[in-house]
C-alpha cells in the first residue's frame, strides 16, 4: 500500500470555515476601528471652538458666544467636518460622509456655568448616542 499525501476534502472545507468565521469578525472590527479613527477629527475639530468659547465665556455672556463674533472662528470644512457651528455657546460638529461616519453623528459640546466673568466649570458632550467616542 501506498501512503497518501495531502488533505482530505472535508479537512479543506473545516479549514476554509474557521478562516471564513474569523475574516466575518475582524471585518467587524476593522470597521469599528476606521469609524473611531474619523471621527477623531471631528472630536478634535470641536477642541478649537471650545477654547474659543472659554474665553468668550470669561468676558461676555454665554448667549453672545457665536460663530464669527467675539474670537469665534466660522466653520472650516475638513476632509471628515462638514460645518462647525457655534450658538448660545453649544458647539455642534456635523461630520461629512466619510469612511463609516455620516452626517447624522454631530458631535454636541454643552458648556455647564460661566459667562460674563465666570469660567466655564464642565463640558458635556452627547457621546453616549453613538458608538464612535
Amino acid at each position: 500500500m501506498k501512503a497518501r499525501a495531502g488533505f482530505s476534502l472535508i479537512e479543506l472545507m473545516v479549514a476554509l470555515v474557521i478562516v471564513g468565521i474569523l475574516a466575518a469578525l475582524a471585518t467587524g472590527q476593522y470597521r469599528s476601528f476606521v469609524g473611531r479613527g474619523a471621527y477623531a477629527e471631528v472630536i478634535l475639530a470641536a477642541k478649537v471652538y471650545r477654547r474659543s468659547v472659554e474665553v468668550c465665556a470669561l468676558e461676555n455672556a454665554l448667549t453672545s458666544c457665536d460663530s464669527g463674533v467675539n474670537g469665534i472662528p466660522l466653520s472650516n470644512p475638513t476632509q471628515a467636518v462638514s460645518s462647525v457651528s457655534v450658538v448660545d455657546a453649544v458647539i455642534t460638529v456635523t461630520p461629512t460622509a466619510f469612511k463609516t461616519i455620516t452626517p447624522a453623528d454631530t458631535y454636541v459640546l454643552t458648556p455647564t456655568g460661566g459667562g460674563a466673568g465666570e469660567p466655564i466649570t464642565a463640558w458635556n458632550d452627547n457621546c453616549n448616542n453613538h458608538n464612535f467616542c
